[in-house]
């Protein structure tokens, strides 16, 4: 059996994607991250800390940012559950504040689960603070 000599190489299922390297996950691949479960009071700060990565690694591999800014917020919400949808639904803006923005959404729920850092009170705390030896 004779052969031509030439190496057939399949095209890569996207037109993008180099020879031999892998393609892209599709976004509908990912799965949502779960919802924000804030029923239990005293992990509720910690909770949001690890339920904001997941949701910010979330929006990385399905490139949210290129969505428009209405759709990235429905899908926020919708992620986050009813709980977080009441809690949002609180949220007053000041002048210049587009409530539409993710990010400024996301500085709500921040200010709401983690609130404002008295510095006056933990540089006292700080500085109560006793070095054993």
């Amino acid at each position: 059996m004779a052969t031509s000599g030439k190496v057939s190489k399949t095209p890569p299922e996207h037109p993008d994607t180099p020879v031999g390297a892998a393609p892209a996950p599709v976004a509908s691949q990912i799965p949502m991250p779960n919802e924000l479960d804030i029923q239990d009071n005293l992990h509720r700060v910690e909770k949001w800390k690890t339920w904001k990565q997941i949701w910010t690694n979330y929006s990385i591999i399905t490139n949210l940012a290129t969505q428009t800014h209405e759709h990235q917020l429905a899908l926020f919400l919708q992620t986050t559950g009813p709980d977080s949808l009441k809690i949002y639904n609180s949220f007053s803006y000041g002048i210049g504040e587009d409530c539409s923005l993710l990010d400024i959404v996301i500085g709500k729920f921040d200010a709401h689960f983690i609130g404002e850092t008295n510095e006056t009170y933990e540089r006292y705390r700080f500085n109560k603070c006793f070095q054993e030896s």
